[in-house]
């Protein structure tokens, strides 16, 4: 089965983290895993996501630092640090993006 990858770059979001990740984490299927990627946030986001995580405990989730750069450098860290091998998916996700849909894996791979 093949793997994605959710990249979330995340840039001081406190007031919506909880729903992007939630909706993130109800999405991943079970050969997914989730790089969170905090790019020089000074507000409450990653106590957030810190406070969240602890509710899922077993997903693979992993936790990039950026220092407060665009967000093309923040994917560039993610995508060097996730591994390239084998087939899978890189989902590329914004801060402010909820994903709606519980079937996006299984979509994505129909087509």
């Amino acid at each position: 089965m093949p793997r994605f990858n959710y990249i979330v770059t995340i840039h001081n979001r406190q007031d919506l983290i909880e729903r992007v990740l939630t909706a993130v984490l109800i999405s991943a299927g079970e050969n997914s895993h989730i790089y969170l990627v905090l790019d020089g946030c000074t507000d409450r986001t990653e106590a957030i996501v810190d406070s969240m995580l602890m509710d899922w405990v077993g997903l693979p989730v992993s936790k990039l630092y950026a220092p407060d750069v665009h967000e093309i450098r923040s994917l560039n860290i993610a995508l060097r640090f996730v591994p390239q091998t084998g087939e899978g998916y890189n989902v590329l996700i914004q801060d402010d993006i909820i994903l709606r849909d519980r079937q996006f894996e299984k979509k994505v791979l129909a087509i």
